[in-house]
């Protein structure tokens, strides 16, 4: 495939249910359908109560007795809505109870779209769109607006088109040899895990002209048996848009290697990557096939990054695709950590429970020299990372398996070609094969619906996906480093000192942080020197940003420092430097590494967030976690529970090692059910406040239509109304005047869902 091609097409999330007990319209505890809820019902809950835990015990008790069944009572007397034949609309009033240290914290809530072709993406936080309220009613005020969770990367990355004249000048410090595995020296192959292989790492890509032309360089770390290797690779590609772009991305991949025990760096070199990435505003997501001439290769990699771009055509794409045509190994393998994980360890079995064994056990091993403390921070940054990989496992809903994480489909590709595994028979395999028959079928031909229909069935969450890519970003930085000290050790030069510590720095987010050197700490890699010989002296710190060019300091009054901002939760890794001079012995001075943490700061609000659409009858993921002032995802909630918008319990999920729980199910349309009309004050202020009225209910979206004795309210200037929650509608009395004589409301959803008739008499 040559040439560009614009390409924006309908897609949508589809994640399997997570099963919990879930409290369907009245009656829905009605368990033996006698049109009774007594104590045969409860009974049953009683069994339900040993399989799921605390998902039945409504009022929390640790216990299901009375109290549950009352509440289930309470529950199917209330007014429902008349059952919805409609399969589309809207499913209004979604919302998440968090609870963390001994409190709870209720989210806005969130709208997602029933329809037919939707278009998937990603929503941020929902709140009420109107800033009106009932005066001065407090608890008819309209939550306040805010962003989404995460800031718009296009808009606050900082200056990454200089990312490509640095890549480009990329060179390693490591000697080439293909003899035995020696560290500093390269390898040809390595090991396999029962035919496996695993890498991750990140890359920096960029287009420096106005052609669907694009270039990537990437820092690769291998997983294998007997050691952690680190590689450089490099691909040119065409690609969908037309534009200068530069950004970064993570990502994690896996292989099948065609020779069995052992994969070489032939064949991981001879793969060309085809990717497709979704633009979900927040960040971007996709994943990459591999082919072999017309051969789609059992082999994937998830990809998720953020990027910065100048368009030539200000056209929007949903999608992009890039596919190589030249592909390169340019260094590697080189080990960096040795170690052994056996047949006996993985059998026939999943290897990824072993390679997190092998992490801890750097962990505890750490101390002593540079080595020893760079492979412990290096598996400290890389141990949750791949803990994600791991992931839950599933449970099944419908008959199949419900996967709210795609760690899901990674394990389930893997573990099919393992003993007793259904090699093909994988989510994965599935989009393998859709990709191959979309190669073949020419040059110009768009990837097709049920391609990236799939691919977006079975992404990373985004929110967690966020946090993983810049932990990924700064173990790799950690493996690199460790690979140049082994090429250092190897070459037999003596021209660079190296400190033996790694210095943790823990910054919190928005708020400015000072990385310090001081002229002693130089002073003290040096015999017979002394702090005061180094005012005056140079100290570089590498680039905050991929791209940025170092930072230089002087030290001044015994010390240099450099300070920044963070303006996101991530992990950095920041090398410090004192250029060779006469003071130094003529040699460079690698000084600490400085591991730098950002925190969030204390949270401060629940937030929900969830893809905006799917089709009728499918799967949707939405999330929900505690934020911080700066929007980031803060502390650790114990268990988030779910609900829809009539308050029934969807279910309950726990949090990921990010702090974020997910939750997958299938929404259905909200039908809208008015209780009763209240007379009250509506406005913006105080000030502006008119007489109007308060409609309470359920069901209510925030694209209703409201009609007022046969009229639109969207019909009247002189008329301001507004869906402030799923259970809330405002509008004036038109003309400011009450009315004096019953009137009808009628409330209809997108896809024509309506309340039963309804007549408020003042």
């Amino acid at each position: 495939m040559n040439g560009s091609f614009q390409l924006r097409m309908a897609c949508f999330f589809r994640f399997i249910f997570v099963v919990c007990l879930s409290i369907a319209p009245a009656h829905a505890a009605d368990f033996n359908r006698d049109g009774r809820i007594n104590l045969y019902d409860l009974a049953l809950l009683q069994k339900y109560w040993s399989q799921s835990e605390l998902s039945v015990d409504l009022i929390q008790d640790r216990s299901v007795d009375g109290l549950d069944a009352l509440m289930f009572c309470e529950s199917a007397r209330l007014a429902t809505p008349a059952a919805n034949s409609l399969t589309v609309g809207r499913a209004a009033g979604v919302y998440a109870v968090i609870e963390m240290d001994g409190e709870e914290f209720t989210t806005p809530e969130l709208e997602i779209k029933i329809e037919d072709g939707a278009s998937g993406g990603w929503s941020g936080m929902r709140s009420a769109r109107r800033s009106f309220a009932a005066i001065p009613s407090p608890q008819h005020a309209a939550p306040r607006d805010r962003q989404g969770l995460l800031t718009d990367f296009k808009q606050n990355a900082r200056q990454l088109e200089s990312l490509a004249p640095n890549l480009a000048a990329l060179r390693s410090y490591l000697q080439i040899n293909q003899d035995e595995i020696q560290f500093g020296k390269q390898n040809d192959r390595m090991g396999t895990f029962n035919g496996w292989t695993f890498w991750l790492g990140w890359a920096g890509s960029f287009s420096e002209n106005y052609t669907p032309e694009m270039e990537s360089f990437a820092w690769v770390i291998h997983l294998a048996p007997e050691a952690c290797y680190v590689s450089l690779q490099h691909v040119e590609a065409v690609y969908s848009n037309v534009d200068l772009f530069a950004g970064i991305g993570a990502f994690v991949g896996v292989a099948y290697s065609p020779d069995g025990d052992e994969v070489t760096r032939q064949y991981l070199g001879d793969l060309m990557p085809v990717s497709l990435s979704f633009d979900f505003k927040v960040m971007s997501a996709g994943v990459t096939f591999f082919r072999i001439g017309s051969n789609i290769e059992t082999a994937l990699q998830y990809d998720f990054g953020k990027s910065v771009n100048f368009a030539w055509l200000p056209i929007p794409t949903f999608l992009t695709v890039s596919i190589a045509t030249k592909s390169e190994i340019t260094n590697g393998f080189y080990p960096i950590i040795k170690w052994n994980i056996t047949d006996e360890e993985i059998g026939e079995g999943n290897p990824i429970p072993a390679v997190i064994d092998e992490l801890e056990s750097l962990i505890d091993e750490s101390g002593g020299d540079f080595l020893g403390n760079g492979s412990a921070q290096f598996a400290r940054l890389m141990l949750p990372v791949i803990k994600t990989i791991q992931g839950p496992k599933a449970a099944n809903w419908k008959g199949k398996p419900a996967a709210s994480s795609f760690s899901y489909y990674f394990n389930e590709f893997i573990d099919s070609r393992i003993q007793g595994g259904n090699a093909g028979g994988t989510t994965i395999d599935d989009m393998r094969q859709k990709a191959k028959k979309w190669l073949g079928d020419g040059d110009d031909a768009p990837p097709p619906t049920e391609l990236t229909t799939a691919i977006i069935r079975a992404l990373p969450n985004l929110i967690d996906s966020y946090q993983t890519m810049n932990t990924i970003q700064a173990g790799t930085d950690m493996g690199f480093e460790l690979g140049y000290k082994h090429g250092y050790d190897a070459s037999g030069r003596d021209n660079v000192i190296y400190s033996d510590e790694i210095v943790s720095v823990t910054a919190l987010l928005g708020v400015e942080t000072a990385l310090t050197v001081t002229a002693q700490e130089i002073s003290d890699l040096l015999p017979g020197s002394n702090a005061a010989q180094f005012e005056g002296s140079t100290v570089i710190f590498d680039p905050f940003n991929p791209g940025a060019n170092p930072v230089n300091r002087t030290i001044k009054n015994g010390k240099a420092e450099v300070r920044f901002t963070p303006a996101e939760k991530r992990a950095w890794l920041i090398g410090v430097q004192v250029p060779a001079s006469n003071l130094t012995g003529n040699k460079t001075i690698e000084l600490a590494r400085r591991a730098v943490t950002v925190v969030s700061q204390e949270p401060v609000e629940a937030i929900i967030s969830g893809v905006e659409s799917v089709p009728p009858g499918e799967a949707a993921s939405i999330t929900a976690s505690m934020v911080d002032g700066n929007g980031a995802v803060a502390g650790m909630p114990n268990r988030v529970r779910f609900y829809d918008g009539l308050d029934r319990l969807l279910g309950v999920a726990f949090p990921s090692l990010n702090g974020v729980a997910s939750f997958v199910f299938a929404p259905e349309p909200s039908t809208p059910a008015i209780r009763r009309c209240v007379v009250t004050r509506v406005g913006y202020t105080e000030e502006d406040a008119r007489d109007g009225y308060a409609v309470l209910g359920s069901g209510f979206s925030w694209d209703a239509d409201v009609v007022v004795n046969g009229v639109s309210l969207s019909t009247r200037d002189d008329v301001l109304w507004g869906v402030i929650t799923s259970k809330q509608i405002l509008f004036q009395a038109p003309d400011g005047e009450l009315y004096t004589k019953p009137f009808d409301i009628r409330v209809i959803n997108p896809g024509g869902a309506e309340n039963e008739p309804f007549t408020f008499t003042p």
